[in-house]
């Protein structure tokens, strides 16, 4: 009989998790159990007795290097085939830490997946582009945005070659907008203050007005 075994992945950064399907199938096969062992090449072994004509085996890989992994199938007789396969694991990524900071005010600072309102943090893989930006509340604006500690201007765009700390401050909106209506008693008096009703545009409320008429023409 042939021994089949197929490793899933067949590569990878370590830690590197691998399945190992193992079957066997042709030739005189005796019946059932089969006694199958494995080596994986790292000096860890596994064993197991099944009763059909395939089995699994999974692993874990600390250390980079390339592994010839052997798994015998013996039968009950005491028969044995083998079958091999070989397994690659490669040297991690090294990862570097992205800080997302809100100093102050209310809003939020994205980055790679991720939005805070106050601290939160990301591992990146070394060369990974970042950008950043920024979405104040409602009422709010960017008053401060710092890359570790300089002031950048946002959306600002990293590549990740080292740990970073992005800081955001927000202040608030002082009222602003487009004076659309008014209206007074029309007996005013030059040097005396008079309350005004008025409207503004972009912020659809009302409020009182205080001014003081310096100098009056037409009707």
């Amino acid at each position: 009989m042939a021994v089949t075994v197929t490793p899933s992945p067949n590569q990878g950064e370590a830690p590197l998790e691998v399945t190992f399907y193992c079957s066997w199938s042709g030739g005189y096969m005796l019946p059932p159990p089969y006694n199958v062992y494995i080596d994986f090449g790292d000096g860890s072994d596994d064993s197991k007795t099944v009763y059909s004509a395939s089995t699994t085996f999974t692993h874990t890989y600390r250390d980079p290097g390339t592994y010839q992994v052997r798994v015998y199938v013996e039968d009950y007789f005491g028969g044995l085939q083998g079958g091999s396969t070989t397994v690659t694991v490669q040297q991690p990524t090294p990862k570097y830490l992205l800080e997302l900071r809100v100093v102050s005010g209310k809003g939020r600072v994205c980055a790679y997946g991720i939005c805070t309102r106050e601290y939160d943090q990301v591992y990146v893989d070394e060369g990974d582009r970042v950008t950043i930006t920024t979405y104040p509340d409602s009422g709010w604006r960017l008053k401060e945005f710092k890359v570790d500690g300089v002031p950048k201007t946002p959306p600002y765009t990293l590549y990740m070659y080292s740990d970073h700390t992005v800081e955001v401050a927000f202040e608030r909106v002082e009222a602003e907008g487009e004076l659309v209506s008014w209206s007074f008693d029309k007996d005013v008096k030059v040097g005396i203050d008079y309350h005004f009703e008025f409207k503004v545009r972009n912020i659809g409320g009302a409020g009182t007005l205080v001014a003081r008429i310096c100098k009056m023409s037409g009707g």
